[in-house]
């Protein structure tokens, strides 16, 4: 198997963006999940609870290290941009707040004033932007050294291609590979050949899988328009891909070296 395709997702829910290569730091794929979205009552917020966060568009300047966040507004006569720091220094002396991210307490940090105009208005509700605080450490569950940003329950998710083309067989209408939202796509193998992956090699990078990835109504909202479709992928997935825990769609990893990725690397077991 090789890689075909890589993705990070900035703000979390948001829209992901595709690379040539991932580089890594102490948090998994660097600038994957950095950001966040919370409510008025320092709640998360995602595509469960607001789909249209799907349609936020994220571009990084790397040489500059600065996102771009931007949305068509309603009348469609002009697009809104924000532009925030990816630099881990430009928030240390923010004001902190405590947010769960599912069964973790996590700390993240205050983003200006202005990004809580330009996603109010976004999503027409009070919202917040907060950057995700290295002060208080969020293990890799059952791996203490290493750590996670504001994902769900690990750094990395891998899905073959193989397998989203064995879903598609089997539903009415077809589907990308962005309604499921990996870090990694592989291709080259059966379908659901990653759930066998245990500790291998992706070029210099060394990676460990962990758990399969358990999947949610999330996979039933349309990534392009924002809304929630029928809820078919996930009912098939759940007559073929039942197990204990849930059903389940690729699976969760992390990298144990830190070594970068790069598209079309071979995968060694």
């Amino acid at each position: 198997m090789i890689v075909s395709g890589l993705f990070i997702y900035p703000v979390k829910s948001a829209k992901g963006i595709q690379l040539d290569v991932m580089d890594f730091d102490s948090l998994g794929p660097l600038f994957d999940r950095r950001f966040m979205v919370i409510d008025g009552e320092n709640k998360m917020l995602t595509q469960r609870e607001c789909p249209i966060l799907s349609t936020l568009k994220t571009q990084i300047n790397f040489e500059k290290k600065e996102l771009t966040l931007s949305f068509q507004s309603k009348d469609e006569k002009e697009e809104m941009r924000l532009s925030l720091s990816m630099k881990e220094e430009d928030y240390t002396n923010n004001k902190s707040v405590d947010v769960q991210v599912w069964r973790d307490n996590v700390q993240g940090l205050y983003c200006e004033e202005e990004a809580e105009l330009f996603l109010t208005k976004f999503l027409e509700r009070k919202a917040r932007m907060i950057f995700t605080s290295q002060n208080r450490k969020r293990p890799v569950p059952q791996n203490e050294g290493h750590g996670m940003s504001f994902v769900d329950s690990s750094p990395l998710l891998v899905i073959s291609e193989e397998s989203l083309f064995d879903l598609n067989k089997r539903l009415k209408k077809t589907l990308t590979m962005d309604r499921f939202r990996p870090n990694i796509v592989l291709s080259g193998g059966e379908a659901f050949s990653e759930d066998e992956l245990s500790e291998y090699n992706i070029g210099d990078a060394r990676l460990k899988s962990f758990k399969r990835c358990s999947r949610c109504i999330m996979v039933t909202i349309d990534q392009e328009k924002g809304q929630k479709s029928d809820i078919e992928p996930l009912k098939v997935l759940n007559s073929y891909r039942s197990f204990e825990g849930g059903v389940m769609f690729g699976v969760s990893a992390f990298n144990t070296n830190a070594k970068k990725i790069k598209k079309g690397d071979h995968v060694e077991v």
